[in-house]
């Protein structure tokens, strides 16, 4: 994972519709770590704040956090997908 995100960072700077570094790795981190996370209440909630705090620069991954911590609330249960 740390290998592909190095490369998507890397062409990035190659590519003609360049992103800003913070709109890139915003997409890397979509795309590569939360997608992995899952789980019950316990196991989740304490990860989802952790990462709400790191990552409030980055407004895709920000929206999506707030969006699994919602279906945490309602379900006792969140995943990236559903």
């Amino acid at each position: 994972m740390r290998d592909e995100i190095s490369f998507y960072m890397a062409h990035n700077k190659d590519s003609e519709m360049l992103l800003t570094e913070t709109e890139a790795m915003d997409f890397c981190i979509m795309q590569k770590i939360l997608p992995r996370i899952s789980g019950t209440e316990s196991v989740v909630r304490d990860v989802l704040l952790n990462l709400e705090r790191e990552l409030q620069d980055y407004k895709n991954c920000k929206k999506k956090i707030e969006e699994m911590k919602k279906r945490l609330d309602a379900n006792g249960f969140v995943s990236f997908w559903a």
